[in-house]
């Protein structure tokens, strides 16, 4: 019986067309503390698979982490909990896996499936320096954070910025 799903499930398997792969490289740059290579707010990415090639061009460790929310209350509630300062494990949204963190001048190149909505990427890695309350400061709490708008191909931003979470990759 178990031998019988295997070779089914192989046969699906095979009948697939392989997936295309992504037709769109994104050069993301990661600095002293900021993100460059996404859009601003005002010009969505289309939804779909992408390759982004992230590369540390700054002097310090630096990571991406990705969260997508499913409309602008949420992208409020996602600031607000990042201005808070302890974002680990409390994430509004749905969490993508990060890119690891990189050293100065190291690249790693990642698929990203992108579903329209709104998403903020970020850094966690500490600065070692304490902030206020006495916490190491992390990155995103210098501004190492950006926002960005997904889109269904030929939709509005209005459209898509209510869309639903739905699961967000980074392979």
């Amino acid at each position: 019986m178990y031998g019988l799903l295997a070779v089914l499930l192989m046969t699906l398997a095979a009948d697939r067309p392989p997936a295309a792969p992504p037709t769109i490289m994104r050069t993301i740059d990661l600095t002293e503390f900021a993100f460059a290579g996404l859009p601003p707010t005002d010009r969505a990415i289309t939804a779909g698979v992408e390759q982004w090639s992230v590369t540390n061009r700054g002097r310090q460790l630096h990571q991406v982490h990705m969260v997508r929310v499913a409309d602008s209350t949420a992208l409020a509630r996602v600031h607000a909990w990042l201005d808070d300062g302890t974002p680990l494990g409390r994430e509004p949204g749905i969490v993508s896996t990060p890119v690891e963190i990189l050293l100065t001048g190291e690249t790693r190149t990642r698929t990203v499936t992108l579903e329209p909505g709104l998403y903020v990427v970020y850094c966690l890695v500490p600065t070692g320096h304490r902030a206020g309350g006495g916490d190491i400061e992390q990155h995103f709490m210098r501004g190492m954070r950006a926002t960005f708008v997904v889109q269904r191909s030929g939709a509005t931003r209005a459209e898509d910025g209510r869309t639903p979470p739905r699961q967000t990759s980074i392979d």
